[in-house]
């Protein structure tokens, strides 16, 4: 089975990127995977050995999948549009 994998970091490049990739996942008849990937590591600068704030990386998981979930919508809806007749 053909996959394309979409990275993405929400920004307008990736927006345009995302737009292309599903046009040409439907032209190939291919798997469309979307991934945003982080690296989050806050500190409490007064802890020895500088501890992570467990809350706030869940917050931004969270934040991220919450954007995953948008530009799903949002590919699912050009869908149609994208192929056109024929």
């Amino acid at each position: 089975m053909k996959n394309i994998l979409l990275l993405t970091d929400f920004s307008e490049n990736s927006k345009a990127a995302s737009e292309t990739a599903l046009a040409f996942s439907q032209k190939l008849h291919t798997n469309l995977l979307l991934l945003n990937a982080f690296t989050f590591y806050p500190t409490a600068e007064n802890y020895v050995g500088s501890q992570w704030y467990p809350e706030m990386f869940r917050e931004t998981e969270e934040a991220s999948q919450e954007r995953l979930y948008a530009l799903k919508g949002k590919l699912e809806e050009l869908s149609p549009k994208t192929l056109g007749p024929g």
